[in-house]
């Protein structure tokens, strides 16, 4: 698995126990396809917390043995980096392996849980234990913490839900710290299972030895890993997903103070040629050098003597009558194989104090290597992290990046050979007319000239000067290329109080026939959530508004952004001035857009959106819903009044919102004047129904007024 976006060791991003959240951008991309048929994918992302988690300064593997480390102590030996720590390698090394594990035709050199069928030869790899690192969820305590399951097959979510340490206990059969190396040398093994743990003792067989304890660890008491389907990607293509860009998870940062921590990804691909999660056929008992496939299949069980079997290269024949075989390139180790990878060490830190609950803190960050599209590869190029940020007027902004001075010394690139280096400066602005409130074209390769404060994203002259120059500008030094500055950049926290569209270049990395490298970061007068949903339903929520998805209202992932503007900044933007005017007099809450459009549910369906109401709006308010593209069409909903909320069902996204509901003035006369009139009428027929002899005596002036004008006339 190639993951692209690797958090470098300097790296530490603000978190609060309180809002705001505080997210993480983490593009990856895998060789295998993901929600296809072409195979079975899930990806798991983990971290793990510890202060003795570190990066080293070589890429050799830590040693086993102390004496091979400074001070006789690999675990501070700071020349080795170190994630797990010895202890849990020195457990994973004496404890029983899975026996009831599908091993194909492998065959395993060992006995403890350093062996499995992608590991037969117990390769290590620092301190890892290779059976954790092959199977989800793993039966012993683990230091991995879950933060997302995205799997083809979302039916298996409630499993990994229960199953996974962040609610679920662990088992494992303890034994003294300073016997564990007796009992690896030994070629012994811990048993994995409650009653042989109870019955074994080290020495073997001695009823005075050491004696196994079934201790129980707690959960990680974290809340249920998140699960939903996978984005789709294709095979052999380490690339974009269906929208254009890298698959990303926006990973809400946990709330740990100054702690240093890591993140990996594993992702799992298995083929469709048995079922692997059946475990009547698919357990030990298959652990042999040939596994017909007709008996995993039942397909016609004459195949078996044709060469199709479970096996490492099969020839096979595929007409019965004819004696000609073809090879299959098949490794039984890989068909259900894991790929791994990990970040470098990276820190989080409480937030200032300055910082309000409604506030939220985005990363912004450079990701790629120094070189060509084909020399970083399977890497990418230099490129910014989010490459297009969308935050809210008074969020905050964390800009910092990292680099290296030890690139391959024959990849191109700008600057001294082997060095990364980046800054940001915003691009000039488009020839002729520029569009009101955005500063620069993604379409130049020249920064603005002679910017100053308040002009891009609010910041201050001396930040734009560091962004540009990476260090005070009255250093000396040669900063044409930014090669005296060094390989990490921290501006700190920002706020963003400048509302526009801010586009922006790298001057030493932007090379118009090699890379691009540029990035904007839109800031709106307005709170906003994105996230993806699929067949397992969920909520977005931004403020007291929030649009609910029960399960099975979405046959597929989707990304969908709820966005919440308040009454204040309705009347002054743009994207409401198609609008009746009286919405802006008449609304009795924020408007909320829901995108996209279409939301595709299910047929006969609908997603629950919660409006908040202002306070004391009363309950004479209407709902409406209009179309993003044509405002001029009002659809009123059906609605439900109740905690200063509006909840309403509907089938599609759009602009909603609240008005009061005001009786006019001329509705009110063309209601009440004929019913007048009828009154009056019906009023004067009943009175000279029951006087008959008043009706006469009109009818007999009528009459000779009658005659009269005719006379004049």
């Amino acid at each position: 698995m190639q993951f692209l976006h690797l958090l470098l060791t300097l790296f530490h991003f603000w978190i609060t126990s309180v809002t705001p959240d505080v997210y993480l951008h983490n593009p990856r991309t895998n060789q295998h396809s993901c929600q296809s048929l072409n195979n079975n994918c899930e990806i798991i992302l983990q971290y793990m917390c510890d202060e003795t988690i570190r990066d080293g300064l070589n890429t050799e593997t830590i040693p086993l043995a102390n004496e091979k480390c400074v001070n006789n102590n690999c675990e501070t030996d700071l020349q080795y980096g170190m994630h797990e720590n010895y202890l849990y390698y020195q457990k994973c090394s004496t404890q029983k392996r899975n026996y009831g594990l599908f091993n194909a035709n492998q065959k395993l050199k060992g006995s403890s849980a350093l062996f499995t069928r992608q590991n037969s030869d117990g390769t290590r790899f620092g301190y890892e234990c290779p059976e954790e690192r092959d199977y989800y969820p793993y039966w012993r305590p683990s230091p991995w913490k879950d933060i997302v399951v995205l799997t083809n097959n979302v039916s298996r979510c409630s499993y990994y839900k229960q199953q996974s340490e962040n609610v679920q206990s662990r088992w494992s059969c303890e034994l003294p710290q300073e016997v564990l190396l007796d009992i690896r040398d030994k070629g012994l093994a811990i048993p994995i299972s409650k009653e042989d743990c109870e019955a074994f003792t080290y020495p073997p067989n001695n009823p005075t030895g050491k004696r196994g304890l079934w201790i129980q660890h707690p959960s990680h008491e974290l809340s249920e890993v998140e699960c939903q389907e996978t984005e789709y990607t294709r095979d052999n293509h380490l690339g974009n997903t269906l929208d254009g860009h890298h698959f990303a998870y926006m990973w809400k940062l946990p709330n740990y103070e100054n702690a240093t921590c890591v993140l990996r990804i594993r992702y799992n691909i298995s083929t469709l040629d048995f079922d692997g999660w059946n475990s009547d056929i698919i357990n030990s008992k298959l652990n042999k050098n040939k596994i017909i496939l007709s008996e995993l299949n039942g397909e016609d069980n004459n195949v078996n003597d044709r060469g199709y079997n479970y096996q490492n290269n099969p020839q096979i024949k595929i007409f019965p009558g004819i004696d000609l075989k073809l090879q299959l390139a098949v490794n039984t180790a890989q068909y259900g194989r894991v790929f791994e990878d990990r970040s470098h060490k990276f820190g989080i830190v409480r937030k200032p104090k300055h910082v309000k609950e409604n506030e939220e803190i985005h990363n912004f960050n450079i990701r790629g290597k120094r070189g060509n599209i084909v020399q970083v590869y399977p890497a990418v190029e230099y490129d910014f992290v989010p490459q297009m940020l969308t935050a809210s007027r008074n969020d905050h902004i964390h800009i910092q990046w990292t680099g290296s001075n030890h690139n391959p010394l024959e990849n191109d690139g700008e600057g001294l050979v082997g060095t990364d280096r980046n800054n940001v400066v915003p691009l000039a602005d488009l020839l002729g007319n520029q569009p009101y409130g955005v500063v620069g074209n993604l379409g130049r390769s020249y920064p603005r000239s002679d910017y100053g404060s308040n002009e891009f994203l609010g910041l201050n002259r001396s930040d734009l000067q560091l962004l540009a120059f990476l260090q005070p500008v009255l250093s000396s030094g040669s900063l044409s290329k930014l090669d005296d500055s060094g390989t990490y950049f921290n501006l700190g926290l920002r706020q963003l109080t400048q509302i526009g569209h801010f586009n922006f270049m790298c001057t030493r990395n932007n090379n118009f026939s090699n890379r691009d490298q540029k990035g904007q970061i839109k800031v709106i007068d307005a709170h906003f959530k994105t996230k993806s949903i699929g067949r397992k339903g969920g909520r977005v929520t931004v403020g007291s508004s929030s649009i609910k998805v029960e399960e099975e209202v979405l046959p597929k992932l989707m990304k969908l952004r709820l966005e919440e503007w308040k009454l204040e900044t309705v009347a002054n933007n743009e994207k409401f001035q198609t609008l009746n005017s009286r919405l802006k007099t008449d609304l009795a809450s924020n408007v909320l857009i829901v995108e996209p459009e279409d939301i595709s549910v299910v047929k006969g369906k609908s997603v629950e959106v919660s409006l908040a109401m202002r306070e004391n709006s009363g309950d004479s308010v209407h709902v409406y819903r209009t179309s993003l593209s044509d405002p001029s069409i009002w659809q009123r909903l059906d609605a439900d009044l109740k905690n200063n909320l509006a909840i309403f069902n509907t089938e599609r996204g759009g602009m909603f919102f609240a008005r009061t509901h005001k009786t006019s003035s001329g509705l009110i006369a063309a209601i009440v004047v004929p019913l007048v009139f009828v009154f009056i009428l019906l009023a004067t027929v009943l009175y000279f129904a029951k006087n008959k002899q008043h009706w006469k005596a009109v009818k007999s002036i009528g009459q000779r007024t009658q005659r009269s004008l005719q006379n004049r006339i």
